[in-house]
């Protein structure tokens, strides 16, 4: 147990804040998260509550982890292990699997939870019966389907799913005109279209109820749905967690919103803990209005930790200069106590590759500086941006990881063991036999689908199928007798003997099966490279099962979905991050690389060469802002992942791999910050590139 740290005045009137309804703004490293920790241990230290009493909700698993690993610090163990820690995805699983009758399940039964690939397969399947049906193309149709599930998991955020083709249309159309350009497909042509796409969703969503699957949409809104209409329910849930922590609330969308609200009403001992500032996942249906809401349903207090413990006053002035130039953001002026530091300085190159260079040279001499590759980070608005910084930094011999690739639960060999776990655990989990297809000897596609049609039609499962003689199982069509035996080796190697066994050694025995037994699934891999990486992902599963400290692996297993766990493959790297995946990290030097009108901030019509299409807006009406404060936000997030400089490389002309040349402005950001490039020094440099450091104005 840890001793107590040294707070802030501002920090300990939050710490000290006991009952009754409070909204916490807590700015850019404000160290938020250690008097968080700190006030769950004073509650239960000075008898206000016991450990279960307290309810910690929060966005990623990692954030999760890192509570709870902060909590086993400061308080003794077995208090620590008592307060509930959850994501909010987590949270709603649980609240359904301890409900799933009132969700129409029976005691005996289970759902699977999605995966992205699942969600595709399910998709696609439904969409080429749909094109075949309408005798359409099915590439096109898949396409346009593609686009509109998008918008069909905005519509689920918000709490909203239409179960009549009319209303569906009527939602899903409402949300196409909010950014549709003038032009494009005929009007009579996108009706049809939405009218074919709107029943494939729908068809959708019979399919998940029939079949007891649940998408990551379907966590939040069936427990958000639940808790208002059952105020009782709601009410129970309250009354055992009476004091409701909620971190990161500014990226809340709507159903996460009145999840917690439907349950904090009963005592209204809530804190919520956020930064309107730092709001940048509109994208996937974030309200920052949620901050709002809370302080006026509740009538909540409102405290503030302005201080930035991360970045020098040089930084952070420059981004409050910026971030002040939001209508819709509640007040609050952060500041740092740091020594004064550089601002931010600004670096202009003739072209995007030029940037790369220059970009490339800044780091070779920050390492001839001693300064490690892990204190520096290459931040940028979108994806697209490493493409062009990548070349560069090979030919440098610069090793460098990016942010944002397949995550661990998502590789093809972790997918597998998962699905193993599925089956054993749901015999009628379709999806899970259906990427397991690659694995089976003698099974094909059409097999595989002959054999689940022919299984679905007599409604049997796969545990009964392994009871069956093989004259029997060929009933189900060819592949019966070959499945029949896969199901036999996986059952035996899932659930045999799992009451006396650790969790891990478990997940070893199945890992050892998937390698050795029929899957043989490292000898299918015939690149030396990838199949020991393979070895390696699995071996590390099962340091993740230990680790965890799990009770039952299945469980673990099947939650998989819902978590954010990367790997780490490397150490002594580079990272390169789009803004939004750098949230909640920090680093000694960040580079903000594109920081140009049209990349920062993001307007697809100026990287088409059309011009800046947020010229002169200057929001949309709404609580959030619109777009315009969204994009400065996303400004800001940037800039305070520094903690010593910030760097802003931008060019006069891009050209993106598959686009025409076009030509940038540096960010309006830049003005707005305070800061100004030397009007001298742009002639400055013979080779065309201009470097000047910036004062603040």
């Amino acid at each position: 147990m840890a001793g107590h740290m040294s707070f802030t005045e501002d920090q300990t009137s939050i710490i000290n804040h006991a009952e009754g309804p409070v909204l916490v703004l807590a700015g850019a490293g404000s160290g938020k998260t250690a008097v968080l920790v700190e006030r769950a241990a004073q509650l239960i230290e000075s008898g206000k509550a016991v450990p279960s009493d307290l309810l910690l909700i929060t966005f990623s698993r990692k954030a999760a982890r890192e509570m709870r690993t902060r909590l086993k610090d400061r308080l003794q163990e077995w208090e620590a292990d008592g307060v509930r820690v959850e994501t909010f995805h987590g949270f709603g699983y649980q609240f359904m699997r301890e409900n799933k009758v009132m969700f129409g399940l029976k005691d005996n039964e289970r759902w699977a939870i999605l995966s992205e690939s699942d969600q595709k397969r399910m998709m696609t399947e439904l969409c080429h019966s749909a094109a075949d049906d309408y005798q359409l193309d099915r590439k096109r149709l898949r396409k346009e389907l593609t686009k509109m599930f998008k918008l069909w998991s905005r519509l689920k955020q918000d709490g909203v799913c239409p179960t009549r083709r009319d209303k569906a249309i009527d939602h899903i159309t409402m949300l196409e005109n909010e950014g549709v350009s003038r032009g494009g497909t005929p009007a009579e042509q996108v009706s049809a279209m939405t009218e074919i796409n709107a029943q494939v969703l729908l068809d959708y969503e019979k399919q998940k109820v029939e079949e007891r699957y649940l998408d990551f949409d379907d966590l939040l809104l069936h427990p958000a749905r639940m808790l208002k209409r059952n105020a009782e329910l709601a009410w129970e849930i309250g009354a055992n967690s009476p004091f409701i922590m909620v971190d990161e609330s500014q990226d809340t969308n709507l159903v996460q919103y009145v999840m917690v609200r439907e349950i904090a009403k009963t005592h209204t001992n809530i804190m919520l803990v956020g930064d309107d500032d730092q709001s940048i996942y509109a994208f996937r249906g974030a309200r920052v209005a949620n901050v709002k809401r809370f302080a006026r349903d509740f009538g909540a207090t409102v405290m503030r930790l302005e201080r930035n413990f991360r970045s020098h006053p040089g930084i952070v002035d420059a981004a409050n200069s910026l971030i002040q130039h939001n209508q819709a953001r509640l007040s609050k002026r952060p500041y740092s106590e740091k020594p004064q530091g550089e601002p931010p300085v600004v670096n202009m190159s003739e072209t995007d590759r030029d940037m790369a260079m220059d970009i490339t040279s800044y780091i070779e001499q920050k390492l001839e500086e001693g300064t490690p590759l892990t204190d520096i980070a290459i931040l940028y608005r979108t994806n697209r941006m490493a493409q062009i910084l990548e070349p560069s930094l090979k030919r440098a011999g610069i090793p460098y990881t990016v942010v944002g690739g397949m995550s661990f639960f998502e590789r093809n060999e972790i997918q597998a063991v998962i699905s193993c776990v599925r089956l054993a655990e749901k015999p009628d989990d379709w999806q899970a036999l259906k990427s397991l297809e690659p694995y089976i000897n003698g099974v094909g596609k059409k097999g595989m689908s002959d054999f689940v049609h022919a299984m679905k039609q007599q409604k049997a499962d796969l545990m009964s199928l392994t009871f069956e003689s093989e004259s029997h199982a060929k009933r189900f069509g060819k592949a019966g007798p070959k499945i029949r035996d896969f199901m036999a080796g996986l059952l035996e190697n899932t659930l045999a003997d799992s009451a006396q066994k650790e969790p891990h050694h478990l997940t070893r025995r199945l890992i050892e099966w998937v390698k050795d037994g029929p899957m043989q699934l490292l000898e299918r891999e015939k690149d030396d490279v990838m199949r020991r990486r393979r070895h390696q992902n699995l071996e590390q599963l099962v340091d993740e099962v230990r680790l965890s400290g799990t009770k039952d692996f299945i469980d673990y297993l099947l939650e998989t979905p819902i978590s954010d766990y990367q790997a780490d493959e490397h150490k002594d790297v580079l990272t390169l991050s789009t803004i939004h995946r750098s949230k909640g990290l920090e680093y000694p030097h960040v580079i903000i690389a594109g920081f140009s009108d049209g990349l920062i901030p993001f307007d697809p019509s100026a990287l088409r060469g059309e011009g800046m299409s947020l010229q002169n807006e200057d929001g949309d009406g709404s609580e959030d802002g619109g777009r315009p404060e969204e994009e400065r936000r996303l400004g800001y997030v940037a800039l305070t992942r520094g903690q010593e400089s910030v760097y802003l490389a931008c060019a006069k002309e891009y050209c993106f791999p598959g686009n025409d040349p076009v030509t940038l402005a540096p960010s309006r950001f830049v003005r707005e910050m305070g800061i100004s490039v030397e009007p001298a020094a742009q002639h400055a440099n013979d080779a065309g590139r201009i470097f000047a450091g910036l004062s603040m104005g």
